[in-house]
Formats: structure tokens, sequence, C-alpha cells
């Protein structure tokens, strides 16, 4: 007999998507939705890792990530979801986005790239952003989790956006948490 959600699950499901932006939600088809949200986070690390390199500052940031995680442990309550799941998607994420970091530091220090002009001001024109993306990130994956469970929903994840090009291993990073949160596919 095929794995059946349970009420529980689908109401749980049903209550992630309720909880996702209206302009989210609106293509219906959850693993895009995740795949989209993963994408623009991802997209966002190189103003990131352009303030960090204007101002100094170490690539690692050990209290936003635990504050990333802590708030995913209260999402994963919300949304009926097992925190261990929700932090193996979100570590995923915290080390894509590294990648994606240590990318550009290794491709600068070798061009002696000298601080951007626009560098130091990128950090706070981008945290709002990535908050949000952030925030709906467990939602997202909740109305995504049971489509992951099947095959055809990892490869639809898997697949990388043309923005990403250079950042292939960061979204295999970023789809392996995910999928790993959401159990082997049948």
């Amino acid at each position: 007999m095929p794995w059946q959600p349970s009420r529980r699950r689908i109401v749980h499901a049903a209550l992630a998507v309720a909880l996702l932006p209206a302009a989210v939600r609106a293509d219906g088809d959850p693993v895009a939705v995740l795949r989209t949200i993963l994408a623009e986070r991802l997209g966002l690390m190189a103003d990131i890792a352009r303030s960090k390199w204007t101002t100094g500052a170490p690539i690692e940031d050990p209290e936003r990530e635990q504050a990333l995680l802590a708030a995913g442990d209260k999402a994963a309550a919300a949304a009926g979801l097992d925190p261990a799941s929700v932090r193996t998607l979100l570590q995923a994420q915290i080390e894509a986005a590294k990648v994606v970091q240590r990318r550009l530091f290794d491709g600068w220090r070798a061009a002696q790239q000298p601080p951007f002009p626009d560098g130091a001001e990128l950090l706070a024109a981008r945290r709002p952003e990535i908050a949000r993306l952030s925030a709906d990130l467990v939602p997202a994956f909740a109305a995504a989790r049971a489509a992951l469970r099947g095959c055809a929903g990892q490869a639809e994840l898997a697949q990388r956006p043309a923005t990403l090009a250079d950042d292939a291993v960061a979204w295999d990073v970023a789809v392996a948490g995910a999928t790993a949160a959401a159990g082997p596919c049948r």
C-alpha cells in the first residue's frame, strides 16, 4: 500500500501553505515555491559577501546562525514538523551561503580586490530580505515536504536556477539539506 499522509500532516501542510505570503502561494506548486525561496536567498549572498569583504567581517557569523536555528525550532513547532529535520534544512542553507561567500572571497583575494564602494551599505539593505526569505522557508518546506518524499519532487527541486550558474556547489548543498530533511524519496 502506498504511503498516505495522515489527517494531521494534511492539516499541517495546509496551514504551512496558508502562512506563506499570497504572492508566493500563487503558483500552487509547493516545490517550485521552495525552490524559488532557496534561490532568492542564495542569490542575496553575493551582496552579503561584498559587505563582509568591505568591512572585514568574517564569513562565519555564529550568533546570526544560532538565531536562525532558534527561529527554525519555533517555526518547526508551528508547522508541526520535527525540529531535527528543520535544523537539517536550515544548517544546509547556512552552509550553502558560506559556500557562495567563500568562493567570492577566494576570487577577490586572488584579484586583490579593494573594498567595494557600496559594500558597507549592502548588509543593512539585504538583511530584511534574507530575514523575510528565512521566515518563509520553513512554511514552504512544510508545504513541499510530501512532494519531496517523491523522487520527482526531489528532482524538480534539484534543478539549479540559471541565476546560480556560478554557485552549483552551493545549490547542491542547499538542495541536499532540503531533501535530507524531507527523507528518502520513494
